[in-house]
């Protein structure tokens, strides 16, 4: 039996007319990260897979990890010499929900006949949390392309309204789901952004952190005329071409992003 990489031999009985299996040593049992590794060093990408599919099999029938992280379609399903569909492609970066509290980033490394795709799921530092296979395309949002002005890699702000009290977060646009048309985003903390996914937003709970309408630009400050002409600094451009402000002075400096204000509501600041 031709072993992929140098390891301690392991020995199993096959018959005759069973193939062989890649297995992995100790070190390896339950360590997806490991294996990973490993497989990924194979040139072929078909060689990857099958790499995949014996190692993670040895490990389900030592009970090292459920038999439901093998992440290839099952035995009588072919793989396709097509590498796309609808968009999503072999190697491209997705986020998946996981639970209703996870998403992750994942990378797609299988498309089967029946255009279900499989994935290796991602930890926050990079490393392999677990393999997903047989999902369909409505389950995955691709980091990349733009959906109604908004765009993969943009920074926005993103609207809720909790309680009947207006709630924004500051996020980055990381995926598009083109099935729901719903938006994947990181968000953004002080320190920066923190690795921590959200996904189901509908794209009109976004501002744009860019833009201007009329006489009127993100980024820029004025006085409202509608609150006694106390100076705001525009933060965010709606879908509907109405205004985030933040307060820079009086009463209500203390809320951050409120809106909505139309460009009429703004006069420039006085010299």
């Amino acid at each position: 039996m031709k072993l992929l990489f140098s390891l301690p031999i392991v020995c199993l009985t096959f018959s005759l007319i069973q193939p062989a299996l890649a297995v992995v040593d100790d070190e390896s049992l339950g360590n997806v990260s490991i294996i990973s590794e490993r497989c990924d060093a194979e040139a072929d990408r078909n060689a990857q897979l099958d790499c995949y599919k014996s190692q993670l099999e040895f490990l389900a029938s030592q009970g090292s990890v459920q038999s439901e992280e093998l992440f290839l379609a099952d035995k009588q399903s072919t793989r396709q010499s097509r590498r796309c569909y609808r968009g999503i492609c072999i190697g491209d970066t997705v986020f998946y929900r996981e639970s209703k509290q996870s998403i992750f980033k994942s990378e797609v490394v299988d498309l089967t006949e029946l255009n279900k795709f499989a994935i290796k799921i991602f930890e926050d530092t990079g490393s392999l949390r677990s393999l997903k296979y047989d999902l369909g395309i409505g389950e995955l949002s691709i980091a990349k392309g733009c959906l109604a002005g908004l765009c993969v890699g943009d920074e926005s702000i993103q609207m809720r309204t909790v309680d009947g009290k207006q709630t924004n977060y500051y996020v980055k646009i990381v995926g598009i789901n083109f099935t729901s048309n719903e938006l994947a985003v990181e968000y953004r903390q002080e320190d920066g952004f923190t690795a921590m996914y959200g996904d189901g937003w509908d794209y009109d709970k976004f501002a744009l952190t860019s833009g201007c309408v009329k006489h009127v630009c993100v980024g820029q400050e004025y006085l409202n005329k509608e609150r006694s002409n106390v100076r705001v600094k525009v933060v965010g451009l709606r879908m509907d071409n109405k205004f985030l402000i933040e307060y820079l002075e009086g009463d209500f400096t203390k809320n951050k992003a409120w809106g909505f204000w139309n460009a009429e509501d703004f006069l420039p600041l006085q010299n």
